[in-house]
């Protein structure tokens, strides 16, 4: 099956986007058109003919007008254009991170640059490669049928002279495609040798390695300059050279203006509006050189893309990886409001499921001993289950296996009769509450924190606040709309627990896994806590990591662990 080009493929999917974007450009060449006739017919009025300026005030007010259209046009274009970029690649990045999660993601694949150089590169699509697009779409043709309307010849010397520079690109791509290949390969070895520099350096430091891997990193950092030079030489000889072409296309535009001009051919409104949009039309064909450059790059930077995720997305046949995650949800307006797409928003409703782990085994990346091996047991539907022991037993490994965050390397978990491993992802996240030891703080709102950037439920956002002591009787007076710093800048280690906690008892799912919730918190809060698992995770499938003696004398069950074999 051929491969649809990227670019193209977003547009089809986002296609009331695309449309308003195609709206705006023509409205803006309409725009630019009319300015450009108000501007010769003004001129024509005061300079030849002696009008007053008061008499040309009407055609002014017009032309003020119309630029203010165009230049609103552009705004929102580029606006527009912004939220597509952002959105497309957000939703890059999270099939970049469910295929780094699935069980046979490459272990190989330089995960870094791919997920910071490579989709970061995408957004070229949208910043420079499309208002290129969109003008040649709506911008030349409607020029060159204004220039026909006006003036037949200037037309056709306007259609002569538009095949030179898109061949002249073709010249410059086959020169610069496989420069700007080599250019992304030495930058994804750059970015995969600093990380592993950053991950051996206390071993490096250990053995006195440090210095030799120092100089290997200036090495790779020096091919990289020089390959990047290489390219941009490039680009400014190829920009030069369509500057060149076009500004010659223009000079003999108008020369043919003039000397008709001076002999009395044409007339001068008309050959002055001719020259104004003569510059409009070569526009984006000077724009072409920077525009190509970008595409060639994005275009590398998705291929780069594509290795990783195409067996993820759509199996061997090797169809567009960004096709489905580029598709533009309705709701996708802003990343607040993608962030509520993608979070799903469970009720509860579920009936409490019982948890068979059997023969669970896993061993961390880079890690000699399994921080899990063997390990068996059953959570009874509807009980609290409360795991204790030393640390480095895997008490928090089995609560991120039981998550689906950890892909276990031996034996199975089975919930409500199906394993873990063949639920997706949705159905994991409608089933399955996860609070870790520090759980993470969202730059935003309280109320989109717990509720997760989804509409919140007033009267289950107080409920969870109370049953978390998140409240004013806490010693917490924020409103809902209190603003919290990313990462929870400015709160303490147990308002971000509590927080946490808050999230869990909003989100009334069956199986909630809690890892250490009375740590870090005073005897006061504490005890609210413990009261409120009680009440608020009563008839739910329960398991909880914690050295809580008070906590463990709650459970229904108690399991003590010595540190894993």
């Amino acid at each position: 099956m051929k491969k649809i080009p990227w670019l193209f493929s977003t547009l089809r999917t986002a296609r009331q986007q695309s449309s308003m974007l195609l709206a705006l450009e023509a409205l803006r060449a309409l725009a630019l058109l009319a300015g450009a006739y108000l501007t010769a017919r003004w001129l024509d009025a005061v300079f030849l003919r002696g009008a007053q300026p008061g008499d040309t005030a009407p055609v002014l007010l017009v032309l003020f007008f119309v630029m203010g259209a165009a230049a609103g046009a552009r705004r929102e274009e580029t606006r527009l254009l912004a939220r597509l970029s952002a959105t497309s690649r957000l939703r890059v990045r999270a099939a970049l991170h469910a295929r780094l999660l699935a069980p046979d993601a490459a272990a190989e694949a330089p995960v870094l640059p791919l997920a910071l150089e490579a989709v970061d590169a995408l957004d070229l699509w949208f910043s420079r490669v499309m208002p290129l697009l969109l003008s040649l779409i709506c911008v030349v043709p409607l020029t060159l049928a204004a220039a026909c309307a006006c003036d037949p010849l200037t037309a056709g010397l306007l259609l002569l002279t538009l095949p030179i520079a898109p061949f002249l690109l073709y010249l410059i791509g086959r020169v610069t495609r496989e420069a700007s290949r080599m250019q992304w390969q030495r930058m994804e070895a750059l970015t995969e040798a600093f990380g592993e520099l950053l991950r051996a350096l206390p071993t490096l430091k250990l053995f006195g390695r440090a210095a030799a891997q120092r100089a290997e990193v200036t090495r790779l950092s020096d091919a990289f300059s020089q390959a990047a030079l290489r390219v941009l030489q490039l680009a400014f000889v190829s920009a030069f050279a369509l500057e060149l072409i076009t500004t010659l296309s223009i000079a003999i535009v108008a020369v043919s203006i003039g000397l008709r001009l001076l002999y009395g051919q044409i007339a001068f409104e008309t050959a002055f509006f001719l020259l104004l949009i003569t510059p409009e039309f070569f526009l984006p064909l000077r724009q072409a050189g920077t525009a190509f450059h970008s595409a060639m790059t994005a275009q590398t930077a998705e291929a780069s893309l594509r290795r990783l995720l195409a067996p993820a997305r759509t199996g061997e046949d090797g169809g567009d990886i960004l096709r489905g995650a580029c598709e533009t949800h309705p709701a996708a307006e802003s990343t607040a409001e993608m962030r509520q797409a993608d979070a799903p928003a469970s009720q509860g409703t579920a009936a409490a499921p019982t948890v068979l782990i059997r023969t669970l085994t896993y061993t961390y990346p880079h890690h000699p001993l399994p921080a899990l091996a063997g390990r068996s047991l059953v959570l009874p539907a509807g009980t609290m289950t409360a795991i204790t022991g030393p640390s480095g037993c895997g008490k928090s490994t089995l609560l991120l296996t039981l998550a689906g965050l950890c892909a276990p390397y031996e034996g199975s978990i089975t919930i409500a009769g199906r394993e873990l491993s063949s639920l997706p992802c949705a159905a994991r996240t409608h089933v399955i509450s996860y609070v870790p030891q520090e759980p993470h703080i969202f730059s935003g709102t309280l109320a989109e924190n717990i509720a997760l950037f989804a509409a919140p439920d007033a009267h289950r956002l107080a409920d969870a606040r109370r049953a978390a002591a998140l409240d004013a009787a806490a010693g917490v007076p924020w409103e809902d709309s209190q603003q919290l710093g990313a990462g929870g800048a400015g709160l303490s280690e147990g308002q971000k627990k509590r927080l946490g906690l808050a999230r869990a008892f909003y989100q009334n799912r069956p199986l909630v896994l809690l890892d250490e919730p009375t740590a870090t918190l005073d005897r006061a809060a504490a005890a609210r806590v413990r009261a409120a698992l009680r009440q608020y995770l009563a008839g739910k499938t329960v398991l909880i990591a914690t050295h809580d003696a008070a906590l463990l004398a709650l459970a229904d069950h108690r399991i003590d662990w010595e540190v894993s074999p």
